[in-house]
């Protein structure tokens, strides 16, 4: 009897260790499959976060590329026209207009805008400009900048006032004194002589045109090109600043 319990205490001691064994068994393979499933994940990520950064370095190269490519090459000046184009269209979008545009690469000047909005706006009705600035440099290297203003009075009958700077060795602009009689609607003549014998590095002017509608279009060249505009049309306006580099940007407001 004795023998018989013994036995059967050995029996259920064989079966506990065989469970026993079995459960670690199964957690044995359930942890490698874990750490395999982790490592596939790891190195998955690991993966994708390479290529995250290639794209990082790469879009970074091809930004740094745009940066320090000459304003002057074919290719430059292609994405420039290219980028107006697309910013005219998408001005008729914003407006509910319907703008001509008959190229995808259109330069951006002021006719080039005005011939675009024709159709839907009709010619302008009135042209102002508000101010014009020169920057010139001697053959010694000496700055300055001449800079005309309009002023426009009740009686519609338009003043303009010439300023001479001089550019500073910090290249800030330090305002010269002019003769009043000769400064108050300034001639041609007495422009030109301002400017001497200097030759010119940047020229900017700015105004605006409207249309027979009520709208007002806002604009700065900057050497022949459109620099920014802003077109509004009822309770929307389009506008866009850097237009003549590749660094464009524009808003639908």
């Amino acid at each position: 009897m004795q023998i018989r319990y013994l036995v059967t205490i050995a029996i259920t001691l064989a079966v506990m260790v065989l469970f026993f064994w079995q459960d670690h068994s199964d957690l044995r393979d359930s942890a490698v499959d874990a750490d395999s499933t982790n490592e596939v994940a790891r190195l998955d990520t690991e993966k994708k976060s390479e290529e995250v950064i290639k794209k990082q370095l790469l879009d970074s190269d091809a930004i740094k590329e745009k940066a320090t490519e000459s304003p002057n090459s074919a290719e430059y000046v292609a994405d420039v026209n290219k980028a107006f184009s697309t910013h005219i269209k998408l001005m008729g979008q914003c407006l509910g207009v319907t703008p001509s545009v008959n190229s995808e690469v259109v330069e951006p000047t002021f006719d080039n805008l005005v011939v675009s909005l024709q159709p839907t706006l009709g010619d302008v009705v009135v042209k102002m400009d508000d101010w014009a600035q020169l920057d010139v440099r001697s053959p010694n290297g000496e700055l300055k900048r001449i800079r005309t203003e309009v002023e426009y009075q009740d009686n519609n009958n338009p003043i303009k006032r010439a300023q001479l700077y001089k550019m500073n060795d910090q290249g800030m602009p330090e305002l010269q004194e002019l003769n009043p009689e000769q400064s108050v609607d300034p001639s041609d003549e007495y422009l030109e002589s301002l400017r001497g014998d200097f030759s010119t590095t940047n020229e900017e002017k700015g105004g605006r045109v409207y249309y027979s509608e009520g709208e007002e279009l806002v604009l700065v060249e900057r050497n022949g090109k459109i620099q920014s505009f802003s077109l509004s049309k009822g309770d929307k306006t389009f506008s866009c600043t850097e237009t003549d580099s590749s660094t464009s940007n524009c808003q639908c407001l």
